[in-house]
């Protein structure tokens, strides 16, 4: 199942990035964290697979189409999470479509939540506030937009309260809440949850509250979420076993006008690639999973990538994919389907660049 994070023009790209990483760190592997653009929300059949739809902060109102197809998708039995996002509980009727907004039913039928985004301007400054979870622990230190809130939830039915503001804040106390919305969940939260903190406790609290708000939606956290990268790990560059020639044509072709054995290092205009050999890649992975990257993608630099000339990884350094396996069954496919064994200079599927965990598939496609 995956994990659907808005990435439309209205989306605060900060707030995108720092959601991703939040959430790579909470659901890897369990679910798989994919962003969905406007026109794929409008037009794909994204709804069947998506466990929890995501937005962040955003800075403008929905396409009307949009809002239609993520209403149909909560009330239909899915899951809605917001950060930084505005909501009033009203009696509008559940066919009252809101200006620019989602219109969600709750309960009875004249009983409905509008859920609108914040709007902000970026010079405008947030204001810093301290939340307090059911249990009484603050949070200090999280922005949130003065001009936002949650209005008129403090008495509402089948309404669960996830945190409230601490001390003298103007509007409603409601900082955070899950509500039943047709057979589907909502969760909203009006200040910027998603963003990570300075200091440790009110970070680890953070993080027991956004844990807390999956839950609350359904969905199934991993036992340990902490151990899994959430930023990008070398990769494999792997080629038939039969045929090792594959990756020194790859090289010599990267490094033209020189040659191959001469790359350690390629630069192209978005990204730097160090080359490694496959007998220093053991410590290579292992620190790589030990440290602790940022969570900006434009930090995320150099990427490594690892020449499989003479052999294949050792399945304990590529736990998740049995490279092995793959290119046997890919050979038996081959001449089941009366392929020929021998292509020039190769095959479909006879190179391949394999990573545990990767940035995306276009991005890798273009270098």
């Amino acid at each position: 199942m995956n994990v659907l994070v808005y990435a439309g023009p209205e989306t605060h790209s900060q707030s995108m990035n720092d959601v991703l990483s939040t959430l790579r760190s909470l659901f890897l592997p369990q679910y798989s964290i994919q962003t969905i653009t406007s026109q794929a929300v409008k037009s794909q059949p994204w709804s069947p697979s998506c466990a929890l739809l995501v937005f962040p902060r955003t800075r403008d109102v929905l396409p009307p189409q949009s809002s239609s197809r993520i209403k149909e998708y909560v009330e239909s039995g899915g899951a809605f999470l917001g950060f930084g996002i505005g909501a009033k509980h009203s009696s509008l009727s559940r066919h009252t479509t809101p200006s620019g907004g989602l219109l969600f039913q709750v309960g009875h039928k004249s009983a409905s939540i509008v859920v609108s985004p914040t709007l902000h301007e970026e010079k405008d400054p947030l204001r810093s506030v301290v939340i307090a979870s059911p249990d009484g622990e603050l949070i200090e230190g999280i922005n949130d937009n003065p001009s936002g809130g949650l209005v008129g939830f403090e008495e509402m039915k089948n309404t669960k309260l996830l945190a409230q503001y601490y001390g003298a804040v103007d509007g409603s106390s409601v900082a955070g809440l899950t509500c039943d919305c047709g057979r589907g969940k909502v969760a909203l939260w009006a200040p910027n949850l998603e963003a990570p903190l300075r200091d440790p406790l009110s970070e680890q609290r953070r993080f027991a509250l956004i844990k807390s708000t999956l839950l609350s939606l359904g969905l199934q956290l991993p036992q340990s979420p902490e151990k899994v990268a959430s930023y990008p790990l070398p990769q494999y560059l792997t080629s038939h076993p039969s045929k090792p020639r594959i990756i020194s044509q790859i090289v010599d072709s990267i490094a033209a006008p020189s040659h191959g054995s001469q790359l350690s290092v390629f630069e192209d205009k978005g990204d730097t690639f160090n080359f490694h050999r496959l007998e220093e890649s053991e410590g290579l992975v292992k620190q790589a999973r030990d440290i602790c990257q940022s969570s900006n993608p434009s930090e995320w630099q150099p990427k490594h990538i690892i020449l499989c000339s003479d052999a294949l990884p050792d399945r304990t350094q590529t736990p998740l994919f049995d490279i092995g396996f793959y290119y046997e069954s890919l050979s038996i496919a081959r001449k089941r389907e009366g392929g020929s064994e021998i292509a020039v200079p190769w095959g479909m599927g006879e190179a391949l660049l394999y990573g545990e965990v990767v940035t995306s598939t276009q991005t890798l496609l273009e270098k």
